[in-house]
């Protein structure tokens, strides 16, 4: 029969030999009831450590191999309530993980490889309709991200590239009117010249200049990106004239954020339509 010695720590921590293979050691809060106890060998846990609420329920469990979290760990509210569980490989979260409010719904379920979300990721209100939806790879966001409000109605749309840099956003009301984009475009009409003069605000610019070709888009050589190139101001806002030169009253074209490389040089990381009403009173050319 195995034998169980206990001794008394530093500090109101307990030690109990577990035979020659391992010992169990507790913590106890100030009213002596067990604040949390876990399974020892040599100075690492190893095994089960379980953790209390005062009263004595059950807070987490957690399984440990040579010091390091592997296997199931679940935690609980207070009432009993399961808060959320995972599988750990090495100190690692993998797999799917579901979060529960402190009534049991479900709120949040996210996938994880090597403690970095990977997968599809989702949110709930309490209602359970959809709060949230995006995916990741290794911890970076990729392709659209939606947020909803709680009636199902679009809240805001992100939409990522696969290095996971912001390509583009809308962004709208409860009433579905769009707010607020990553372009913004605003036109005022010059008192004499009949330049229409467009400003562009980058609400989160990725690259350090712009390029713009103005014209019809179905003509429009999206090779040519130097038509009008725009160094970004500190503000991120960019101010141009455009001509009008057509009878439909409108201008067309295609903006395009570019990487410098130097020499003269730039890269297309990203391209973004445009086709624009003017003021029916706007003077043409």
């Amino acid at each position: 029969m195995m034998k169980y010695i206990q001794y008394t720590l530093l500090n109101g921590l307990f030690l109990t030999l577990l035979g020659c293979n391992g010992y169990v050691v507790l913590d106890h809060y100030d009213d002596g009831s067990i604040k949390y106890k876990c399974q020892m060998t040599g100075s690492q846990k190893n095994g089960e450590c379980i953790y209390y609420f005062q009263d004595g329920s059950t807070k987490q469990i957690e399984s440990y191999s040579k010091g390091k979290l592997n296997g199931q760990s679940s935690f609980w509210y207070h009432n009993g309530q399961l808060h959320w569980r995972a599988e750990y490989t090495e100190d690692k979260k993998n797999g799917l993980v579901k979060y529960y409010d402190s009534l049991g719904q479900l709120y949040q379920e996210t996938t994880f490889l090597d403690n970095e979300l990977h997968g599809v990721s989702k949110s709930y209100f309490s209602s359970g309709n959809l709060k949230s939806f995006g995916k990741y790879r290794v911890g970076t966001p990729i392709d659209t991200h939606r947020i909803f409000f709680e009636d199902n109605k679009i809240k805001l749309i992100q939409i990522f590239t696969k290095e996971g840099l912001l390509e583009d956003y809308s962004k709208y009301d409860e009433k579905g009117n769009l707010v607020d984009s990553l372009i913004e475009y605003e036109f005022a009409v010059s008192d004499s010249t009949g330049y229409h003069i467009v400003s562009i605000r980058m609400t989160n610019p990725m690259y350090d200049f712009m390029g713009v070709v103005v014209g019809k888009l179905d003509s429009i050589n999206h090779s040519v990106v130097d038509t009008l190139r725009l160094e970004q101001s500190e503000d991120y806002e960019i101010m141009f004239s455009l001509k009008s030169s057509n009878s439909d009253n409108y201008l067309e074209g295609i903006i395009y954020d570019l990487e410098d490389l130097g020499n003269n040089k730039a890269v297309v990381k990203r391209s973004l339509t445009f086709k624009l009403q003017l003021p029916p009173d706007s003077p043409s050319s």
